[in-house]
């Protein structure tokens, strides 16, 4: 058997906020809203019949996401508005002065944030003031004049933002629909809309669904109704000639409209169908199973259905919208049962609501078993006698005990009426559950037990729960709870392992360390009843945070932003500023203190950059500084430069990385910035190492958003302005591409043997792509090659082209100096003054061999090329010299050696000074006259230098020489040589 209910859920969401603000005052207005300044316009406010919880106003638009951006705060440049009138129909409205342009909106605070409202823009009028004459024209052959009040030297018209070519008169006949506007003597006027004339109505039934009554809008000059079963087929209704029409519905569909005039212009309204069935009240059915008993139990799933030909509608339950527009819906509960209805509009008529019958809905309703003896939640000991009674209403009725929330056939307490006693263990729950007719109740009743129970500890003071040195966190249990328990311990957190703190005993304890802490305690009511606290948490001193917070993270150049703490708790306040200094791992971000800076809660700063603050919390004054969070302060305008280049790499600067471009030096680049900025200046400096940035000089003609840059090692930095706010680009550095010069080598063969060749090459391999060699500054013939053979004294230079920049070329500057060997004994003495001869050349891959009167001599010297005079016999000394790899042989001419005191070989006496020297070296006690030759010569006997002997007291500079040592062969006519070692520093 089946029986028929009413339900509905009451289904809660969010609603958005739509058109919540209407501007109601001055009346006739139409968006976009113009008043002239000093206007009072009137704003409403309807939501849901809510009081706003504020009203702002801005002097620019602040955006079309206000609930995502400010959905817990408001941006501190509006400005807050109150004293708003409560209009008594649960709309509010607020009235504003309009002197400059202005957008208004409303906000409503909720529990999760700011909603808001949507904003309202009302501009200042222009004095250039228009007007038309009823801002009405006809769709064809018709005009609407436009005229201008007060007089003008020039007018310019335009009409949806376009110019009107050849509209230059203080009026203007509009022949189509539109936005008009003028300008006359270079001011913009206000904008007047001129709309198409037009006739609409609207309709509205009767209680029994059979007259609809057709309303069309007022101020035409004439009505003529019409209808007809077919739209192409419509006849005037004979006397229908008013604004309203009541229309007798029939089963069949009629289409009506209406026609009007205006002066001479006439116009037709869209067709609207209706017939009876479309306004038939909608039927709600109720479906629900019955028992035996012909009850509807709580808990059986009752649905409620409208009629399947019923669209847009809503339900209602108790005379509240549920929001739901579902066919069918459906409830279980007894808390859902009440009278339903729905509300349609019906299709094609919006405008015209329907309302179903009503149905009430409800379950079999049983009396829950009232339970006395004990109270719901009391508090139990272990063995404490437990008697709960049950007042009888007749039912058949089943006892429970159970631990968990839920309950099943296991828990069944047999034997039982209406008196259960039992003695208490632990916690527990008794359920009694009634049944009667099908249907069942319930009763639960909780009785807890002591031990189960939780007491809570924490500081007795709030500033203590950081630890400061020498002192104490004072954990308690309040003094009302503690009344109730007794043999306090406290116990301390080792790890995993609780510790009991000896001593510790009463129901506070002074915690001089960090770390967890709890309490157990015994209940005054129940000594079996042990319980344990939650756990409490002593934190360090330097644990503590210090918020740092600015007003305005991004801020234009040469604006202020102002750093603070919201907090009167701290003291020592230092300031301190990023700087990007050099440390262990390279370029790092130190902090410094910021000069003249006080040690106030709050900061002014003027530099984009890092800050942080350093600070000492009350509570703590002898401990030590806390450092707080970063806050960072950009540039409102911090434009990219744009550059098509591939390669590069990245150095750190203050809030992005200063970017490396790689290119050839003297290539152009074009470097550029987005194009929507009001004015550009392109800044170029020289680059002379890491940290030597400035903004440099402004590049002529360099003004737009594109530059043409020339890579010379340079940075570039672009300066923008936007709305009077200056910003720069991070710099990027035009960096050129470096190559190694390169170097020849010659494997220590720079000796050549007459009629043989010796290699010489490149000695590091690199990117070249091209070479060229000299020979004494003469191009080597066929040289694009990294190596050649050399057959020739004399020095040999490499040119090489990169094949990154192949228009470049690099140099080795010098190569190395090619000589035939020839053998030489010079003299010289060590540095305890025992002379000594040397075979010269004598530092590369030699072998030697004295001879004294042509007899092999066997030297005893460590160093082959050195025969001591200290016992050497007298005689004619030769030396042969060997070169290896490449054999090469070559005899000295002999020198005379005579114990005694006659040494043929350094006649001259010349003074060389000062010896060591890193740049000039005197010679004295030459004669000009006589002189043959003079030479510097390395260790592996190639030619540094020849000079000519000018003067007595000669000055040669040698600063161009490596470091090392050098031999000074001087020669005279007669023959007599003087060689003299010099060291070069």
């Amino acid at each position: 058997m089946k029986k028929f209910f009413t339900v509905c859920l009451l289904f809660l969401g969010t609603i958005g906020f739509a058109q919540t603000l209407s501007l109601t005052s001055p009346a006739g207005l139409t968006p976009p809203y113009e008043v002239l300044s000093g206007t009072v316009v009137s704003i409403q406010w309807d939501y849901f019949s809510s009081e706003p919880s504020n009203w702002f106003t801005y002097n620019q638009d602040p955006g079309s996401d206000l609930n995502l951006d400010w959905q817990f705060s408001t941006n501190p440049d509006w400005t807050s508005v109150t004293g708003w009138t409560d209009n008594g129909d649960g709309t509010y409205s607020l009235e504003f002065t309009i002197t400059e342009d202005t957008w208004i909106f409303g906000v409503f605070n909720t529990f999760s944030g700011n909603s808001f409202s949507n904003v309202i823009q009302v501009n200042v009028a222009s004095n250039v003031v228009l007007s038309f004459e009823d801002g009405l024209i006809c769709e064809s052959g018709d005009t609407e004049t436009l005229s201008v009040a007060g007089s003008y030297t020039t007018y310019q018209w335009y009409q949806d933002m376009t110019l009107i070519t050849g509209a230059t008169s203080s009026t203007y006949d509009a022949t189509s629909a539109g936005s008009y506007y003028v300008i006359a003597d270079d001011e913009q006027s206000n904008v007047l809309t001129i709309e198409t004339t037009s006739v609409d109505f609207s309709g509205s039934i009767n209680v029994d669904g059979t007259v609809l009554t057709l309303s069309a809008n007022a101020g035409m000059d004439s009505y003529q109704w019409y209808s007809g079963t077919d739209e192409a087929n419509m006849t005037a209704i004979s006397g229908a000639t008013g604004q309203e029409y009541a229309a007798d519905l029939a089963t069949d569909l009629t289409y009506y409209h209406v026609v009007a005039t205006l002066g001479t212009c006439e116009v037709t309204s869209q067709n609207r169908s209706a017939n009876l069935a479309m306004f038939e009240t909608p039927v709600i059915s109720v479906n629900a199973d019955t028992n035996e008993y012909n009850v509807v139990c709580e808990g059986t799933t009752i649905s409620l259905s409208i009629d399947e030909g019923t669209e847009n509608f809503t339900w209602y339950r108790n005379g509240y919208s549920s929001w739901q527009t579902t066919t069918t819906i459906t409830i279980s509960n007894n808390w859902s049962t009440g009278e339903y209805y729905v509300i349609a509009s019906i299709i094609g008529w919006p405008e015209i609501e329907i309302q179903s019958n009503t149905v009430d809905v409800s379950y079999y309703e049983l009396i829950a078993p009232a339970l006395f003896g004990e109270v719901n939640f009391s508090l139990h000991c272990s063995g404490d006698d437990i008697t709960i009674d049950l007042s009888d209403e007749g039912y058949n009725y089943t006892w429970y005990a159970h631990e968990s929330f839920t309950y099943n056939d296991t828990d069944i307490v047999d034997g039982i009426s209406t008196s259960y006693s039992f003695t208490f263990e632990n916690s527990i729950r008794v359920t009694v559950v009634g049944e009667f007719q099908g249907c069942q109740t319930s009763s639960t009743i909780a009785l807890n037990a002591y031990e189960d129970q939780t007491i809570y500890v924490g500081l007795t003071n709030y500033d203590q729960q950081y630890l400061c040195t020498d002192s104490v966190a004072n954990i308690a249990l309040d003094s009302f709870t503690a009344a109730n328990y007794t043999d306090f311990q406290w116990f301390h957190k080792d790890g995993d392992i609780w510790n009991e703190i000896a001593g510790a005993t009463s129901s506070s304890y002074a915690a001089a360390d960090s770390g967890f802490y709890k309490l157990q305690a015994t209940s005054i009511n129940c000594a079996s009843a042990i319980i344990e606290s939650n756990e409490y948490q002593v934190r360090h001193y330097l644990e503590r945070n210090l918020n740092l917070y600015v007003d305005q993270p991004e801020m234009c150049l040469g604006d202020t932003a102002t750093l603070n703490i919201y907090s009167n708790s701290w003291s020592s306040i230092q300031w301190l500023e990023g700087n990007i200094q050099i440390g262990d791992g390279g370029y790092e971000m130190m902090y410094v203190p910021i000069s003249g800076a006080g040690n106030e809660n709050s900061q002014e700063v003027y530099d984009f950059n890092r800050y942080i603050i350093k600070a000492k919390h009350n509570s703590c004054p002898n401990g030590l500084k806390i450092t707080s969070n970063i806050v960072q302060v950009k540039p409102s305008l911090n434009p990219e430069v744009l550059v098509n280049v591939e390669n590069y790499t990245n150095q750190i600067a203050l809030w992005d990385s200063a970017i490396f471009y790689l290119d050839c030096v003297g290539n152009t680049i074009n470097v550029s910035v987005e194009d929507n900025y009001d004015s550009y200046q392109w800044y170029e400096n020289s680059y002379t190492g890491l940290d030597d940035y400035e903004l440099g000089d402004p590049i002529d003609a360099a003004t737009s958003n594109s530059y043409n840059a020339v890579v010379n090692v340079q940075w570039l930095t672009a300066e923008v302005s936007l709305d009077g706010c200056i910003g720069y680009t991070d710099p990027i550095l035009m960096d050129g591409w470096a190559f190694s010069a390169p170097v020849v080598a010659s494997y220590n063969n720079d000796i050549i043997c007459e009629d043989d060749s010796a290699l010489i090459h490149l000695a590091f391999p690199g990117d070249w792509i091209e070479y060229f060699w000299l020979h004494d500054l003469d191009t080597v013939p066929n040289s694009n090659n990294d190596s050649i053979w050399v057959t020739e004294p004399g020095q040999y230079i490499i040119f090489a082209y990169p094949e990154q920049c192949p228009d470049a070329v690099y140099t080795s500057g010098q190569g190395p100096e090619m000589s035939f060997l020839e053998a030489l004994i010079l003299e010289d003495a060590d540095t305890e003054g025992n002379e000594l001869f040397y075979a010269f050349p004598f530092a590369g891959n030699f072998e030697f061999q004295w001879y004294i009167d042509g007899i092999p001599y066997e030297n005893p010297s460590e160093f082959p090329w050195v025969l001591w005079k200290d016992g050497l016999p007298a005689g004619e000394i030769t030396v042969e010299i060997t070169s290896l790899p490449d054999v090469c042989v070559d005899l000295s001419e002999a020198v005379s050696w005579n114990p005694v005191g006659i040494n043929e070989i350094s006649s001259l006496q010349i003074n060389v000074f000062p010896n060591p020297t890193n740049a000039l070296l005197n010679i004295s006690g030459i004669d000009p006259l006589i002189t043959e030759s003079a030479v510097f010569y390395n260790t592996q006997g190639q030619v540094m230098m020849n000079f000519n002997i000018n003067s007595e007291n000669q000055k040669i500079d040698i600063s161009s020489f490596p470091k090392g040592m050098y031999v000074l062969r001087i020669i005279d006519r007669e023959g007599n040589v003087y060689a003299k070692t010099v060291n070069k520093l």
